[in-house]
């Protein structure tokens, strides 16, 4: 592994914040983590016994032994080489084959005399047979709670550093020994390995399980109310919601699993981190946080944190009458998103929006000012009540009429990069003067 893929990938915090600040009522976002999951990527070695069809040869070949009986020939064997046309040695193969298999008779006293056991005359009737074959399958144990996972996206071999890695639990290891020992949801493990494998109901025995410790990362962000709940939002690498991991970590949570006890020892410190913050957040700041859009202050003076743009940006897109102007020198469609619809809304209701964007690139790798999704979005909003400007201009200004305008350092249709260590600090202020907003609206003319 190089040293690229052992370091923890930055997660955007400021694009998290901004994003699912408020996905629970009443909740305040107060961390956001990679979780390292312990997962047993198993191998497991079986016997499986199936019904199929005999082959057509071994078929004549009975069939022929059951006419041979009645003729009552001393040379049976004679007779049946010459009818079947078979090689000597190939005939010599197919009946000591269904001598093994008890289709024959096992006569002692004249080896030339074929005869029909029972189990051979059931097996022509029906022209099928059990046959036994070993068989090999991977299934996923979780490895925390044992059960075995469906979802078998790319694992980890290792955890990786930022992260913060649980330790697995010893009784959700699936080993060969313990096959008939509890192992999870009141089954034993080969009750769990015959219920998840393909051939489940055909198993006659499970000879190895050889688990290898692998890991699943996860995106976690924490949220917390003003009575000390918690509650956990899973996302994946495209920052979009795991329901089912959601799911499993509300379980973690109500089994009290999370804490220093299931935590691995290179990970303390990034799980103390998180404890902390979790402590930092006080009711007063929960309170502050979660305040509905609709009973947000807009007074001259005041100071706009980096997690609070959301809900002002929001309150300008929802009560706007006459026009919105808004100044962000990058467009991208991950954050753009978020207020596509409320910019849709504005429009409908006849509200003038208009946008300005762009930054003269420094070199070829500087990012672009907008990207094709973001402009097939602003295109589709037609020319009636929209505009769309590029500029080349560093503000960050959002205007409500010509009631008040926001400026200051947070981009407001793009932001990101910041993980917890260089993550910025965007800072906004509120301006209620008149002068001032109306010289600034001139700009968007």
């Amino acid at each position: 592994m190089t040293e690229k893929q052992n370091n923890a990938i930055k997660l955007d915090l400021e694009l998290l914040t901004h994003r699912y600040s408020d996905h629970y009522e009443g909740f305040a976002m107060y961390d956001a983590r990679e979780i390292d999951y312990p997962v047993y990527r198993t191998k497991v070695m079986y016997a499986v016994t199936k019904e199929r069809k005999i082959h057509p040869v071994i078929i004549s070949v009975l069939k022929t032994i059951q006419f041979l009986e009645t003729v009552k020939d001393d040379d049976s064997y004679s007779y049946l080489q010459e009818i079947t046309q078979l090689d000597e040695e190939i005939l010599d193969t197919i009946l000591a084959d269904i001598t093994t298999k008890g289709y024959l008779k096992q006569n002692d006293i004249r080896q030339d005399e074929l005869k029909l056991s029972k189990e051979g005359k059931e097996i022509l009737e029906k022209e099928t047979e059990l046959v036994t074959e070993n068989a090999s399958a991977w299934l996923y144990f979780d490895g925390i709670f044992g059960t075995v996972l469906e979802d078998t996206n790319k694992l980890d071999q290792k955890s990786r550093n930022g992260a913060i890695e649980f330790k697995p639990y010893v009784k959700s290891r699936p080993r060969t020994e313990y096959l008939d020992d509890e192992f999870s949801d009141n089954k034993t493990l080969r009750q769990v390995v015959i219920e998840n494998l393909q051939d489940g109901n055909d198993i006659t025995d499970i000879f190895e399980v050889a688990p290898g410790k692998f890991f699943r990362r996860y995106i976690c962000l924490f949220y917390k109310d003003e009575e000390r709940n918690e509650r956990f939002l899973v996302l994946n690498k495209d920052y979009e919601e795991d329901f089912q991991a959601t799911q499993l970590f509300d379980r973690i949570l109500n089994e009290q699993k999370f804490d220093y006890e299931n935590i691995s020892p290179n990970s303390v410190k990034i799980f103390e981190k998180n404890i902390e913050k979790f402590n930092e957040t006080t009711p007063e700041i929960i309170k502050e946080k979660i305040q509905p859009v609709e009973e947000i202050s807009i007074s001259d003076g005041k100071t706009i944190e980096v997690d609070e743009h959301k809900k002002h940006f929001i309150y300008v897109l929802e009560n706007a009458k006459r026009s919105i102007c808004i100044q962000s020198p990058w467009i991208n469609w991950r954050t753009l998103q978020i207020y596509k619809e409320y910019i849709e809304n504005a429009v409908k209701r006849g509200v003038r929006v208009t946008v300005k964007y762009g930054m003269k690139p420094r070199n070829r790798f500087d990012k672009i000012g907008i990207d094709k999704e973001s402009q097939k979005f602003f295109d589709s909003l037609g020319k009636d009540n929209f505009r769309l400007i590029k500029t080349d201009d560093h503000s960050k200004i959002v205007i409500c009429d010509d009631d008040f305008m926001i400026m200051g350092s947070f981009n407001w249709l793009s932001f990101g990069g910041g993980d917890e260590k260089d993550a910025r600090g965007e800072t906004s202020t509120i301006n209620m003067n008149q002068d001032e907003i109306l010289k600034q609206i001139a700009k968007f003319n």
